[in-house]
């Protein structure tokens, strides 16, 4: 029993078949490695960036302006506060007291001032009165040089990370977009 002979339009018909396979596997060959991978590296990357600007941030809260240098101190009556948090984006993880303080500085001046820095207060309630400094330092947060190094560089370094795999994303979206 012979082959069965096919006419030149199924000749022509299986050729382009073939050709399209072909176009279909140099496609699938020559495409970056797995996409959804590396788009789901690149998010994991962008989530790494902000742990670590939270990260920064936190560490951020045990250290402040240092109180020996501020100038003019004086004291702060507590009028009101609200409790923030837990996740915050400059202020770092944690919940933390946000307050309307009336301030009475010792060159005779007094305002009133919303201070809304994490770390600052110590479970204040309205009534109490605290010593601060007019850069928002208070003798009880101590200035620790080594814990503003660190919350920089993890500051910087999350920073840093979230953009440029922010960017990454953005650019692969617009490659997607553009097929």
């Amino acid at each position: 029993m012979g082959r069965k002979r096919l006419t030149a339009a199924q000749k022509r018909r299986r050729d382009a078949l073939h050709h399209a396979e072909t176009l279909r596997r140099q496609i699938r060959d020559t495409a970056p490695v797995d996409d959804r991978r590396s788009v789901r590296t690149l998010v994991l990357l962008a989530l790494l960036g902000l742990a670590l600007f939270n990260a920064g941030t936190t560490i951020g809260r045990h250290t402040g302006p240092d109180f020996a240098r501020a100038a003019p101190k004086g004291t702060a009556t507590v009028e009101q506060c609200q409790r923030r948090g837990p996740l915050t984006l400059f202020e770092g993880v944690g919940f933390y007291d946000s307050c309307l303080v009336w301030a009475q500085w010792s060159d005779g001046r007094s305002e009133r001032l919303r201070i809304d820095d994490a770390g600052f207060f110590r479970g204040e309630k309205p009534g109490d009165t605290l010593r601060i400094g007019y850069d928002m330092s208070r003798p009880e947060v101590r200035h620790w040089s080594a814990l503003q190094l660190v919350m920089y560089l993890l500051c910087g370094l999350g920073g840093l990370l979230f953009v440029g795999t922010a960017l990454a994303l953005i650019g692969r979206f617009t490659e997607w977009m553009s097929q």
